[in-house]
């Protein structure tokens, strides 16, 4: 499998988890876009998977050193305490 479908897998997943916790949440595109200073259009097309160029480079590099990106609930890391 090339880089670019793999940086494009994790583009779509990532978008997918970021719209699944939007909604968790109860917010809408238009919410989350306004808290983050971005249009409801960007926020979209993040969720559906589209990406910026430099992504598929990042993944690369990532896989290449034996690394994934992965993205999990905050309240799931260890903190500063532990």
């Amino acid at each position: 499998m090339s880089d670019q479908c793999l940086g494009d897998r994790v583009a779509r997943t990532l978008g997918g988890q970021i719209r699944a916790a939007r909604r968790d949440l109860g917010m809408s595109q238009f919410d989350l876009g306004e808290m983050l200073g971005i249009g409801e259009d960007y926020l979209g097309r993040t969720e559906q998977g589209h990406h910026p160029r430099y992504f598929n480079r990042l993944v690369e590099m990532l896989d290449a050193v034996g690394l994934a990106l992965i993205a999990v609930p905050k309240s799931t890391l260890p903190t500063a305490d532990d």
